[in-house]
């Protein structure tokens, strides 16, 4: 899969959708994902791509952190939502914003784990991970009366790359 960004002559791969979203200093890339059991590997492997397009894989800290985050987004997306998925890379210049939209309107909850079976649940990890391993996260849904951009929600998380994020990975 190959992640294109800019006007391409020809539709880049069916999942993937680049814009030429340029505001200010900001590039986006947008990915479009079927709700299925092959979404997580998807979007792990266009974020290496984004990441190495933009030339962010050896920041420190980043890659693996942006790689658990949006899996663990995408994967909620795919077991608590319904339709399709979305995901968007927004790069600036001192950090990386990342979305995941989906048909959902159901807002995330974290869960507590109760003492002693945390270590037996297989479920309900996820925005604990990326509460972990990002700077910021946060989502949000349409308002009442608004015409929403995407129906449901869209979750998103934020990467530093200054130099506080190299020193707290080291």
């Amino acid at each position: 899969m190959a992640i294109a960004q800019g006007r391409a002559p020809a539709p880049p791969p069916a999942l993937v959708r680049a814009c030429a979203a340029r505001s200010g200093r900001t590039r986006v890339i947008t990915l479009d994902l079927e709700s299925d059991a092959t979404s997580a590997h998807r979007v792990r492997t266009a974020t290496r791509q984004v990441l190495a397009h933009w030339g962010l894989l050896t920041v420190a800290g980043v890659a693996d952190a942006m790689e658990l985050a949006v899996t663990e987004l995408v994967t909620n997306a795919v077991q608590h939502a319904c339709g399709p998925v979305q995901v968007r890379w927004h790069r600036r210049p001192d950090h990386v914003l990342v979305e995941v939209f989906d048909g959902s309107p159901v807002r995330p909850r974290p869960r507590p784990s109760a003492a002693g079976q945390e270590e037996a649940a297989e479920h309900g990890r996820g925005l604990a991970l990326v509460d972990a391993c990002t700077d910021a996260w946060g989502w949000s849904g349409s308002a009442a009366g608004e015409e929403p951009e995407l129906p449901g929600k869209h979750v998103w998380f934020v990467c530093l790359l200054d130099s506080e994020r190299r020193s707290r990975a080291a």
